[in-house]
């Protein structure tokens, strides 16, 4: 049964781009939950699942730095504690069908916040009530929390035994991004493992990113971003292939990118290509130049390789330039940059004997076209008439 369910009153929908911790979590998520699950960035919470029958998850992310999150009368613990219960008592959320959890990095514990996660029961729960209100009555002064301590001791008998048996507390890892490289098998190397989980957060990151800049909810479904990341990770063990690292650019970037006119996007415009492909071109660079750092960086190319590459696609464009005058020579000079740059940009080329994203040989192509010394030009005149646009 799909269980409605008021909007919460303590979502922080535009403040998750610099948390981090939480676009792990919300990665964790996408990769642990049932396929027909969805998991959300900051809606019902920071990182909420939804279950297929209605159930839900809800989590809040602590980063614990600087002070202990799970102390005692620590704000971070009582004041999440405080707003789930505000949700609960305002119907907007359902106590029976919501599991709660709070993360916590680095690892901390707490003696209230113990007993609280182990409390299951309402002999377990009536022992955490004791507990906290003999901790408290010790205190020469309430702690600055009481608002919240005291709306959980508020809660009825039955819907306090509830609440408890409901929450769990995981405080375990040094680092977010640990809870998501504990989840690659043994078969991978530790490099391996980084690089996967790298890629995984990075792309949980844009899913959700995306959706959000367009004012949506950041929900995406488990089932298929767990495809992409196994197909991600098959990748990687092939030697014959270089899996892609960078993520889309997005489309702010691109058209910055654009509105600059550096020389290939020029070039473009010389043998009116349209705006929707030189778009599309100043993306793939943007790609292309971020996938060549990554790879130099992880040790899967080296200078030499790259030297290589940028020889054979300067031979394919000598040859393909020589191909378009011989059958196109009685087609106006635009059309026959045109078929030269889709010539090129279809080549199949290696780099470092490996496979390549279909994004790459484009940007290479673009990327040298905006080197006024490399010869790669689309139309027979365009040193000529670059130099007259300046």
């Amino acid at each position: 049964m799909n269980v409605a369910s008021k909007p919460s009153t303590h979502k922080a929908a535009g403040q998750y781009l610099g948390y981090s911790e939480q676009e792990a979590r919300f990665c964790y998520h996408l990769l642990v939950s049932p396929d027909d699950a969805q998991v959300v960035m900051e809606g019902e919470d920071d990182v909420a699942i939804r279950l297929a029958n209605g159930d839900k998850v809800l989590e809040q992310v602590k980063s614990a730095t600087k002070h202990n999150a799970l102390s005692d009368w620590s704000m971070d613990l009582w004041k999440t504690i405080g707003n789930w219960i505000a949700d609960i008592e305002s119907g907007a959320i359902d106590l029976r069908h919501t599991q709660f959890r709070i993360y916590v990095t680095p690892s901390q514990t707490g003696t209230v916040a113990n007993s609280i996660h182990v409390a299951n029961d309402k002999a377990t729960a009536g022992e955490t009530r004791n507990l906290i209100c003999k901790a408290r009555d010790v205190l020469a002064r309430k702690p600055k929390c009481n608002k919240q301590v005291q709306a959980l001791l508020d809660l009825g008998d039955t819907k306090f035994v509830e609440f408890l048996s409901r929450i769990s507390i995981e405080s375990i890892h040094a680092r977010p991004e640990h809870s998501v490289e504990n989840l690659w098998g043994p078969s991978y190397s530790e490099e391996t493992k980084r690089k996967l989980t790298n890629f995984a957060i990075g792309l949980a990151r844009e899913r959700a990113n995306k959706l959000i800049k367009l004012g949506d909810e950041g929900v995406v479904g488990a089932g298929s971003f767990r495809k992409e990341i196994q197909l991600f990770a098959a990748r990687l063990n092939l030697p014959t292939f270089l899996a892609g690292m960078s993520p889309k650019p997005a489309p702010e970037a691109v058209a910055i990118v654009h509105s600059q006119r550096p020389i290939f996007v020029r070039q473009l415009e010389i043998i009116d290509i349209g705006q929707d492909q030189e778009i599309r071109a100043v993306a793939d660079y943007l790609r292309a130049s971020a996938d060549k750092t990554i790879w130099a960086e992880e040790g899967d190319i080296v200078q030499s390789d790259l030297e290589d590459w940028e020889t054979s696609l300067t031979r394919t464009f000598d040859l393909h330039r020589g191909e378009v005058q011989d059958l196109h020579s009685g087609s106006p000079v635009e059309a026959r940059g045109r078929q030269l740059l889709r010539l090129c940009l279809q080549s199949r080329a290696k780099l470092a004997g490996q496979e390549v994203p279909d994004h790459f040989v484009p940007g290479s192509y673009h990327e040298l076209a905006d080197q006024t010394g490399s010869g790669i030009g689309w139309h027979p005149d365009y040193k000529t008439i670059l130099s007259e646009d300046q």
